[in-house]
């Protein structure tokens, strides 16, 4: 199989709308159609989109229904990014000239707006989805999700689907990685950065003793000579006073 991903973790340039390939559609009944979605990269393929770190603000405990509705959050350049590129993608579904002239179709973006706030909207196998997590040795189920928690999804985006008068692109979560809050790692705060010592030796000078020893020499060097000031010479010494 090959595919593309458009990976949010990197700075990757290689991305281009124009890449995007909207297929013939292809008619499942009287009512329902749907066109398939390929990114030219050399030749057709599957197109794929890992998302950015998001932040889990609830428990997913009770999930109950096999569409996710998940808050983007938090509000920085990767996820504001994210939406951008949703926001381009989907405005190509408009334009193209297959779905344009079907004016009596609701268009429903994978991208809703409340109260300012972002939502993402997907849907998930529960039996198919493959859940990894950065807590070694234990496996996660996606209602055992916690807040504080973050999560990264691996996205499939195969078509454009129309069912019962609206229309819009097929989002499946193929893959989630669990990032667990703290208390699942069971880290000890106190440990986990040891302070490094850094000893510093300063030489003290002993105002009242001026016979201190210097340090030796290099091997090359000539030899150091040692010498010491008697008090009772400076008594003998005249100063000349300076403006």
């Amino acid at each position: 199989m090959s595919y593309y991903l458009l990976d949010f973790d990197k700075n990757d340039s290689s991305y281009n709308l124009d890449n995007i390939i909207i297929d013939d559609k292809i008619i499942l009944n009287e009512e329902n159609f749907k066109y398939p979605i390929y990114y030219n990269d050399n030749h057709a393929k599957e197109f794929y989109i890992k998302t950015p770190k998001i932040r889990l603000i609830y428990d997913w405990s009770k999930l109950k229904y096999s569409q996710l509705k998940i808050r983007i959050t938090p509000k920085y350049e990767k996820t504001e990014n994210f939406i951008k590129i949703i926001a381009d993608l989907e405005n190509k579904v408009l334009n193209h000239n297959g779905i344009k002239k079907k004016k009596k179709l609701e268009f429903n973006s994978i991208i809703t707006e409340e109260n300012s706030i972002n939502y993402l909207k997907v849907f998930y196998n529960e039996n198919t989805i493959k859940i990894t997590s950065d807590v070694k040795n234990k496996d996660f189920k996606i209602n055992e999700f916690k807040a504080n928690s973050e999560i990264q999804l691996i996205i499939k985006i195969p078509s454009i689907w129309q069912k019962n008068g609206k229309y819009g692109l097929s989002a499946n979560v193929y893959q989630i990685k669990y990032f667990a809050p703290p208390e699942d790692h069971d880290l000890d705060f106190f440990d986990i950065e040891k302070p490094i010592k850094n000893i510093i030796k300063e030489k003290e000078f002993d105002s009242h003793n001026f016979s201190s020893s210097p340090p030796p020499p290099k091997a090359d060097a000539p030899p150091f000579p040692r010498f010491a000031i008697n008090p009772s010479m400076l008594q003998s010494i005249k100063l000349k006073p300076v403006d």
